[in-house]
């Protein structure tokens, strides 16, 4: 909703947003990572998605000339870039990955 609201030019509120930002983040990259700890059997599927997904939202965050929240949209391209190699790291199957390097 934030991505769409930011590409629609609605003003928002944003005190206390990167902080949520960045919890909700990591909130996703721990789901992800049981999932990957627990080898469930759509896991490909669910990382794969979720890295399209990624990918794809973080082309409507690119910071451009002119436009509103510059430090927000900065923080969704920074955060968004995380968790896109963060599950790369899960796919690719990194020898020797230890959870507490994705953190």
């Amino acid at each position: 909703m934030l991505i769409g609201d930011l590409r629609k030019g609605r003003n928002l509120l944003t005190e206390g947003i990167v902080e949520e930002l960045r919890d909700n983040f990591r909130e996703i990259l721990m789901q992800l990572g049981y999932a990957w700890y627990q080898k469930v059997e759509w896991l490909d599927y669910l990382l794969d998605f979720h890295i399209a997904e990624a990918e794809r939202l973080r082309t409507f965050v690119v910071h451009e000339e002119g436009r509103d929240y510059p430090s927000l949209r900065a923080v969704l391209y920074e955060e968004l870039t995380l968790l896109i190699t963060r599950l790369n790291m899960l796919v690719n199957g990194e020898e020797g990955l230890e959870w507490k390097e994705l953190m």
